[in-house]
């Protein structure tokens, strides 16, 4: 799949200006052998997937690719499962505007009634639900935040919240060439 992607890249080197040929001649190619690296240590094929989409983007952005958030992206790629990749889709569809609208903040008295009409996965088990939202946390795409106990109820889950950084993961694994 990764081979594939490059294959991909490669046939439309000819119609790239001189900077960004440079630019995967030099950074880029530090960056594939990177994914080749950690491609190579990894038994999921989503996951290699995923590292090829995020290696796409990144050549596809060019010499503007923010070379170690593209590094960061394919560690977050080798960590996460399916179902950690699908909750964290359904925070991007749920909460994507927020970010939008608060200059990429995630806000409380936004979050906590939006959680309660529509929290992620719902047909999930909370426990099964607070364990993934807890990993997206310790990569930084997510953020548990305050209950407002006058909208979510004492024995219900804490509501999370999606960061900037979480949006931008889920772009970069469904780049297409």
């Amino acid at each position: 799949m990764l081979r594939d992607e490059l294959r991909k890249l490669s046939e439309r080197f000819d119609r790239l200006s001189d900077e960004h040929n440079r630019f995967l001649q030099r950074d880029y190619a530090e960056l594939v052998a990177d994914g080749l690296r950690k491609a190579e240590n990894l038994r999921a094929k989503e996951r290699v997937i995923r590292i090829a989409a995020i290696l796409g983007r990144a050549a596809d952005d060019g010499p503007s690719a923010a070379l170690d958030e593209t590094e960061e992206m394919m560690r977050i790629a080798m960590a996460l499962d399916d179902i950690d990749v699908t909750v964290l889709k359904e925070f991007v569809q749920t909460q994507a505007d927020i970010l939008k609208e608060n200059n990429n903040r995630a806000v409380f008295n936004v979050v906590n009634p939006l959680w309660k009409k529509k929290r992620p996965c719902p047909k999930m088990h909370e426990g099964e639900l607070t364990s993934v939202c807890g990993k997206l946390e310790s990569f930084g795409l997510i953020i548990r935040m305050d209950k407002n106990n006058s909208v979510i109820g004492p024995d219900e889950m804490s509501p999370y919240a999606l960061l900037g950084k979480g949006e931008r993961f889920v772009r970069y694994i469904e780049y297409h060439a």
